[in-house]
């Protein structure tokens, strides 16, 4: 089914779907659950691997985490800034 240069002929179901084959999806690092993405360049539908949305910001906006005693001194002075507004 593949040819030069990991090129493989797949049909476009009903309802929009393709089946890529397992030759192109070893080849591109595409397993089961793997999300892509597809645009069209030039005129050419491309499919490139990529990751969640989820998994690229992880961790991005995590606070370090806080002792008991450090979230009441965190919310002494929020409530000492609400009350000197």
């Amino acid at each position: 089914m593949l040819g030069i240069m990991g090129k493989a002929r797949v049909k476009v179901d009903e309802q929009g779907r393709i089946y890529l084959p397992v030759e192109l999806r070893r080849e591109a690092h595409v397993e089961e659950g793997a999300f892509v993405e597809a645009h069209v360049e030039e005129g050419h539908l491309v499919i490139e691997r990529t990751e969640p949305v989820a998994e690229r910001g992880r961790g991005a906006f995590r606070a370090p985490p806080l002792s008991a005693e450090e979230i009441d001194e965190k919310t002494e002075e929020y409530t000492q800034k609400e009350a000197d507004a």
